[in-house]
């Protein structure tokens, strides 16, 4: 399955290969840059933002039987990424979602992730996701 996030902010392109008939394993390769000025206030002064590439490693568990021809299925995912240009930033996310088939090979995925900064103390990042799905 192909899911592919175009936009004006972030953008993204997953590819994700189903293991039976609910467990996939994919990557993602994405563009994140801050909105606004990308600069956070901290306790010993202020960080900057750029934007930045990303690749993240998951896997994923579908709920319900891919051979019912669901039109929406759930799911559950969770993995680790890397910012490439960072220096190190990076580490474990965890999600979930729904797979919206408006057709037989077409549709549409929403989906939120929690991603911990451990560089920057307590601060996750938390992100909502909207795409096209097919496969």
């Amino acid at each position: 399955m192909l899911f592919v996030r175009p936009g004006l902010g972030p953008s993204a392109g997953t590819l994700e290969a189903a293991i039976g008939d609910a467990v996939s394993a994919g990557f993602e390769l994405g563009i994140d840059g801050p909105s606004g000025e990308g600069v956070i206030s901290e306790p010993f002064g202020y960080s900057s933002f750029a934007t930045t590439y990303l690749l993240s490693l998951n896997a994923s568990y579908h709920f319900g039987h891919r051979r019912a021809m669901r039109r929406m299925r759930a799911f559950i995912t969770g993995g680790a990424g890397q910012m490439l240009d960072s220096g190190g930033v990076g580490g474990w996310n965890l999600g979930g979602g729904v797979d919206w088939w408006l057709k037989e090979r077409q549709g549409i995925r929403i989906d939120v992730r929690d991603q911990p900064l451990a560089e920057f103390g307590t601060t996750h990042l938390l992100v909502a996701r909207i795409g096209l799905i097919f496969r």
